[in-house]
């Protein structure tokens, strides 16, 4: 919009300066959430405890991840557990902060395998077509790419005001321009990477569970969307920097839940 500030004005996104990269970076990231006492977390410009420092460095070393020594590894610890910190402080639409979210409205880890195979396959690249999704993907690469979602694990999954959501985390560096993560430049890193049909098959592994365990289940009342949470980007509070957000249409997910074999 033509209000906004400069991208100037802004410093640079918070985790440029983390100079861990990678896979083996994200999968420690994912396990420092998966196991943090998400309540007892500082916000992201409060100081670390001892007990958080421990908590960070034992991921990074599990991860077998090299540390510096003294000074440099005490500020990569403040760096990495500042990301932790954005990533729990940041007000999330329609579910506040999950540093707020109590540990029996949220699960980590939720494990999901879904059938795909044959010409159902066509009929559910047409209906990601017919609704704009997938477009960052050449055709040719859609059957393999959605072949390789269908088992798996969701990050999180919240339930806030009797809405259900679902949260990744992305570790992905991308750079320094705080811009990156906020709009289009943001959609459009989401859709290049093709995590739009990731969070498809997420939003659909969600609704099967909940349409066998939620008692009155209704999609279009009890499914909440996706948040995918860039940490290097998020600076807790209300700033949006580092959040997408998506609600796909209750109709696709109950279509393609119905083309992949669920239950009407």
């Amino acid at each position: 919009a033509g209000d906004e500030a400069p991208d100037e004005q802004l410093a640079p996104a918070p985790g440029a300066e983390i100079a861990l990269r990678g896979a083996t970076f994200g999968t420690a990231v994912h396990d420092m959430l998966e196991h943090a006492d998400f309540g007892a977390w500082p916000a992201p410009d409060e100081p670390l405890s001892e007990a958080n420092r421990q908590h960070v460095e034992k991921y990074l070393r599990g991860a077998g991840l090299a540390l510096p020594e003294g000074r440099p590894r005490a500020t990569l610890l403040e760096q990495v557990g500042g990301l932790i910190g954005a990533c729990l402080h940041t007000e999330l639409p329609g579910i506040g902060p999950l540093a707020a979210v109590p540990a029996e409205h949220r699960v980590a880890e939720m494990e999901f395998m879904l059938g795909l195979g044959g010409p159902r396959l066509d009929r559910v690249l047409a209906l990601l077509r017919d609704h704009g999704y997938a477009t960052g993907l050449p055709e040719s690469r859609q059957r393999e790419a959605l072949a390789g979602l269908m088992n798996g694990y969701i990050d999180l999954t919240v339930e806030a005001d009797g809405r259900y959501f679902v949260i990744d985390y992305k570790t992905n560096d991308l750079g320094a321009d705080p811009a990156a993560y906020r709009g289009e430049r943001l959609q459009r890193a989401v859709t290049d990477a093709h995590y739009d049909l990731q969070y498809l098959i997420y939003c659909v592994a969600l609704h099967r569970h909940l349409r066998h365990r939620l008692p009155g289940y209704d999609p279009e009342t009890h499914l909440g969307g996706v948040h995918y949470l860039f940490l290097r980007g998020m600076r807790g509070g209300e700033a949006p920097d580092g959040v997408f957000t998506d609600r796909p249409p209750a109709a696709l997910i109950t279509a393609l839940d119905a083309t992949l074999g669920g239950e009407a």
